[in-house]
């Protein structure tokens, strides 16, 4: 089993999370619906590890990274807060702590990173001969890798890959 190795803003070597399972717990002290996460066991440092890095992979973090030779994407320099505040460029801020457990819960319960067949979206049965077509609304609409919740967290930071890039302040 792989070990988890928190980033604490320093760029250090082999940081695979954002967050510790202290940390996730701290943050689901304060929060609702969590008997998923406290039934977790084990699962919660993969998941912890599993939500960083689909966090780096899919989200387009504004600023710059703070060293050349950090193994994820944070800390970063360049950025701040909704109030127009500095954030540390040698820190990881509450949000991405927060918004990586979050994500790690959500992942706990389900796999948003399998891939679907898009040719069938909305679709349960197609027969040919004698045509005959059966829906499915289960299936008409693509889950994203990061929900909706997790977006709302991370949003005022980072946009998803393939948008406009916002420039942080230096």
């Amino acid at each position: 089993m792989a070990t988890l190795i928190a980033e604490n803003g320093t760029g250090v070597y082999g940081a695979n999370s954002y967050a510790t399972e202290a940390d996730a717990d701290l943050y689901f002290e304060k929060r609702l619906h969590t008997t998923t996460w406290d039934d977790a066991g084990d699962a919660k440092e993969i998941a912890l590890m599993w939500a960083t890095r689909l966090l780096d992979e899919h989200v387009n973090w504004f600023g710059y990274i703070t060293y050349d030779s950090q193994p994820l994407r944070w800390p970063r320099t360049g950025l701040t807060d909704m109030e127009g505040r500095d954030i540390d460029a040698d820190g990881i801020p509450a949000f991405l702590i927060e918004a990586t457990a979050e994500l790690a819960l959500y992942l706990i319960g389900e796999d948003t990173t399998l891939e679907t067949n898009r040719d069938l979206i909305g679709l349960k049965k197609v027969t040919i001969d004698t045509l005959s077509i059966t829906t499915d609304s289960s299936t008409l609409a693509i889950k994203s890798v990061i929900p909706a919740s997790v977006w709302s967290m991370i949003k005022f930071y980072g946009q998803p890959y393939g948008g406009t890039r916002r420039l942080g302040r230096c």
